[in-house]
């Protein structure tokens, strides 16, 4: 069956003040095919009249709306009514009616994402108070669910990965449908299935974190974009079972591009976790739940040997995960200073900028703020790259950053299957700083002046 490319998945209550603001930035998309499906929550505003007018003006005969005769609720509309029509299109992009697409060109982006084999795609935003969204890249060798929430507005996926995720991935427990973070509740079904995902770093989509009838508001909460209820929803689409994952090729139903198989996943040991907690106690103290069971003990460990050995040394982290967290606490229970540098456009961000070395290149964060700044030791997240990620271009750039008695570089977050190949390339290099594999999984590589590190007194 012929699908059409995209289908555009809308859905609100009480957006009358927003609607046709909305439906107008959908319609003037440089992508002239893409289709509606506007679900009007039983609004008592005049909503359902309003989109209609819009929809019937700007997007005759590529619209599809429906209106609830109660309120129903944004997991509902996703499970019941998108359920019903995504399987006639390519893929989806999920739109709330009070807010807006602000780059005409997205949706054409995404429907490229598509024809290039992704199964996920999501871009970043800026909310109509001038707040920068801080979406971002994700480590495709981590399962989603133990990751940062950076995947938001505007989030679109493969529609074929919808008919794989029951209706209770949208409920409560008690099997009510889930009335807040309804956007996890989509996201993180799809996000379990694949791993070809892609994050387009652009600000593609407003917020509109004014409207008085969001949770946040309503809760009394409007700086933090969350309330009480999304927080206790939240915590209950985490808890859900992640979905299997459908893109090995012998699973792939979706089309016909081979994946490279995700590596297994190796279980740290308990004893290294425990030695680390006695070593570091601020870590149990300091970071939460859902971050320390997110951490790598064995690579955590790793960087605890050379810091025990290196006191006061001083530490750069370019990118932000739940990895740098703890790093920051290693660093500082061994007398040292830590430094953390995260690429992007908001407050706080470094922009990124453009690296090369020999035929590679890559984004970083600019580096100009460190000013003539050394560091002993450097962590690359894997969010640290808007980009290919190039140890070896990266080791060029932060060269003039090192202190080159002892330098220690660890790149978190690559693919196991490519360590040797990358360690080979550093070894023509520079000889002198031999590579090897680290953490529970291997998905990491430290390249340092010494060898193995020593054996922790602490």
């Amino acid at each position: 069956m012929d699908r059409s490319p995209l289908l555009v998945f809308t859905t609100g209550r009480n957006c009358a003040a927003y609607v046709e603001d909305n439906i107008r930035s959908i319609a003037r998309q440089t992508l002239a095919n893409a289709h509606v499906l506007f679900v009007d929550d039983a609004s008592d505003d005049g909503t359902d009249r309003l989109a209609q007018a819009a929809l019937q003006r700007w997007l005759p005969g590529r619209h599809h709306f429906v209106r609830n005769p109660e309120r129903m609720g944004k997991a509902h509309n996703a499970s019941v009514h998108l359920r019903a029509l995504a399987p006639g299109y390519e893929a989806v992009a999920v739109v709330d009616a009070d807010d807006l697409l602000i780059d005409i060109t997205v949706l054409e982006q995404l429907v490229r994402a598509y024809q290039q084999g992704e199964d996920v795609v999501w871009t970043n935003y800026l909310s109509d108070q001038g707040r920068f969204g801080e979406n971002g890249p994700l480590n495709r060798y981590v399962p989603p669910r133990q990751q940062p929430w950076l995947s938001s507005h505007l989030f679109s996926f493969r529609a074929a990965l919808l008919a794989r995720v029951p209706h209770g991935h949208f409920q409560y427990p008690d099997g009510r449908w889930l009335d807040a973070a309804c956007d996890l509740a989509i996201a993180y079904p799809m996000l379990d299935q694949t791993r070809r995902w892609r994050y387009l770093p652009v600000r593609a989509y407003c917020y509109t974190e004014s409207n008085p009838g969001s949770h946040h508001r309503l809760a009394g909460e409007a700086q933090s974009l969350s309330s009480p209820r999304q927080r206790e929803c939240a915590r209950i689409v985490l808890a859900k079972r992640p979905l299997p994952r459908i893109d090995e090729p012998e699973a792939d139903g979706l089309h016909a591009t081979p994946a490279v198989p995700a590596p297994a996943e190796a279980a740290a040991s308990p004893w290294t976790a425990a030695r680390l907690a006695l070593a570091v106690p601020a870590l149990l103290r300091e970071l939460p739940a859902s971050t320390l069971e997110a951490l790598d003990p064995e690579l955590l460990w790793d960087w605890w040997q050379w810091l025990d050995t290196h006191r006061g040394a001083r530490v750069l982290a370019l990118g932000d995960d739940a990895h740098t967290q703890a790093l920051a606490l290693l660093v500082q229970a061994a007398d040292g200073e830590a430094l953390a540098l995260r690429g992007g456009d908001g407050p706080g961000h470094a922009p990124w900028t453009d690296v090369a070395f020999d035929a590679h290149h890559t984004r970083l964060p600019a580096l100009d703020g460190l000013g003539g700044a050394l560091f002993d030791a450097v962590h690359l997240a894997p969010n640290a790259w808007d980009g290919p990620r190039a140890p070896v271009v990266a080791l060029a750039a932060l060269a003039p950053q090192l202190r080159l008695d002892q330098p220690r570089l660890v790149f978190a977050g690559l693919h196991p299957a490519r360590l040797d190949a990358v360690a080979a390339q550093i070894a023509a290099l520079v000889p002198e700083l031999p590579a090897r594999a680290a953490g529970a999984g291997a998905d990491a590589l430290v390249v340092e002046a010494c060898a193995a590190p020593a054996e922790a007194t602490g």
